[in-house]
């Protein structure tokens, strides 16, 4: 698993500038398309939970095909989804969470652990 995040961060850092473009255009893509689900589902009616289940979906598609191509999958986005898809999931089946509560609580995570992961040494 080590073995695996070291290829992937080398991967990442081995870019050219000309591929980095690329897969920005390729996040832009994944956001056009989870707002033309948003949309999509708005104008038929299908409710907030549809909208919140579909973009999560959609999110977690994007950085599971990065990480099949070996480039670095984005945390932020990876657990934006987790919570659209848990969110809206459990919405469509009647139960209602406090979404912002979740996010909070997450985001904090996220910070707490970037400050308790050890900082990885550069190769010279």
């Amino acid at each position: 698993m080590q073995n695996q995040k070291q290829q992937i961060r080398e991967t990442n850092e081995a870019l050219p500038d000309k591929q980095r473009r690329i897969h920005r255009q390729w996040d832009r893509a994944s956001l056009g398309v989870a707002m033309i689900w948003a949309g999509t589902a708005w104008l038929l009616g299908l409710g907030w939970y549809a909208v919140l289940t579909g973009v999560g979906v959609v999110l977690l598609a994007e950085q599971f095909v990065r990480w099949r191509a070996a480039l670095r999958p984005d945390g932020f986005w990876a657990l934006a989804g987790c919570v659209a898809l848990i969110s809206g999931t459990a919405g469509l089946a009647g139960i209602q969470l406090p979404v912002m509560a979740l996010v909070l609580i997450i985001a904090g995570l996220m910070v707490l652990g970037s400050v308790l992961r050890p900082k990885e040494q550069k190769k010279a």
